[in-house]
């Protein structure tokens, strides 16, 4: 190359999905900048975050929708493979490397939000990036611009949305729509089953209405404790969604399902003799590994522990126990004060939830599972 071309912009993320706050930052970026070029820049996968649950190739074909529906400059912007065609862990300094060797003689700027500022300091080679980048950022709402590593740096004129992926991609799973994403990018996730659509659709098969209904609210609630209470948002919801998927099986079918995949259920021949319906949440758990394709176990304890417990939960299993019994559609009076609780206090409110669940029992004059009885622990008493 032997002219210089001008200033290059380099936009990388995961991009799971492309929402409007990208897009706004992006569109804000050329427009302040004028760039020659701009590199969107996916992640295939980002050093700071769990593998993501989309595809590299549909993340990238969901960026190219994301912008063209945004009208973010698309004669000068260009999604670029780089990062995917390379596999592995997504260092911006490698990317960074590369697009210096392609364009020697432009200025090389890296958009950020602000969001991103504060941690720039942990960033792999962070120094490379700045000795071959100017960093841009803008500022998001709720973040501020501080800066710990010192990096000098660029602010865009404006404040730009603050938009949470996580929280995106929780909504998605539990079966919304939205608005902060582009219609095309919303049907290319239905169209190809992305976030879980596809297998919302097969638990619906499996449910009664107002059952798929209720695992639904299991899931909002779920991954709004998780949040709450340090937990994985998505694990939480994909937990809360398919805890109950065995749960519209008939007493015989339960038995057979039990007996055929050789399910370890406490107290298995009382409980199948007494109260059969208590082998839904194991049956849920090896429909969610078989049928559903989840391989975490965590996820899988938690399905399992739902309606019984266990005898040792983490925090996870014990959000889907509460949420199970207090998610928006449960009508009894307790359900709205377990919800309020359980926002400040997870293991109080595990603790009311089981309670609850004990007297139902009692004054229903059901039979209690001795795994039940295990679980109760009351509150200590307070001294005087």
């Amino acid at each position: 190359m032997t002219r210089k071309e001008g200033t290059i912009i380099i936009y990388g993320g995961s991009f799971d999905p492309p929402h409007r706050g990208h897009m706004e930052l992006l569109r804000a970026a050329v427009k302040e900048i004028k760039p020659f070029r701009v590199y969107a820049v996916p992640a295939f996968k980002s050093p700071f975050k769990e593998a993501a649950p989309v595809s590299f190739g549909n993340r990238f074909a969901m960026l190219k929708l994301a912008l063209r529906a945004a009208g973010a400059g698309p004669e000068k912007i260009k999604v670029s493979r780089f990062e995917g065609t390379r596999a592995g862990l997504s260092y911006t300094f490698d990317t960074i490397k590369h697009f210096r060797l392609l364009h020697p003689r432009s200025k090389i700027c890296f958009l950020m939000g602000s969001d991103c500022l504060s941690g720039f300091g942990r960033w792999e080679n962070y120094r490379g990036i700045i000795n071959n980048a100017a960093l841009l950022v803008g500022a998001r709402s709720g973040f501020s611009l501080e800066n710990p590593s010192g990096a000098p740096f660029r602010r865009l004129e404006g404040v730009f949305p603050e938009i949470s992926s996580t929280s995106l991609r929780v909504a998605l799973l539990t079966g919304e729509k939205s608005r902060e994403l582009s219609g095309p990018v919303n049907s290319y996730i239905e169209r190809k089953g992305l976030y879980f659509s596809r297998e919302r659709r097969r638990l619906k098969a499996l449910l009664s209405p107002g059952r798929y209904a209720h695992s639904l609210a299991v899931g909002r609630l779920a991954a709004e404790l998780a949040v709450m209470h340090g937990v994985n948002p998505q694990k939480a919801a994909l937990a809360g969604l398919l805890h109950d998927a065995a749960r519209d099986f008939k007493k015989k079918r339960l038995i057979r399902y039990a007996v055929s995949n050789k399910l370890k259920i406490p107290c298995y021949k009382a409980t199948a003799v007494r109260a059969p319906v208590l082998i839904h949440p194991y049956a849920a758990a090896k429909l969610a590994a078989d049928r559903f394709g989840v391989r975490d176990k965590a996820i899988l304890r938690a399905i399992a522990a739902h309606t019984l417990g266990a005898g040792r939960m983490d925090a996870l299993a014990k959000i889907i126990y509460v949420a199970d019994l207090a998610a928006e559609g449960r009508t009894f009076p307790p359900a709205e004060k377990i919800r309020r609780l359980a926002r400040r206090d997870l293991d109080a409110a595990f603790r009311a939830a089981n309670y609850v669940k004990l007297k139902y029992t009692a004054e229903n004059g059901s039979w209690l599972h001795p795994l039940s009885r295990k679980l109760w622990k009351p509150l200590p008493k307070k001294k005087d």
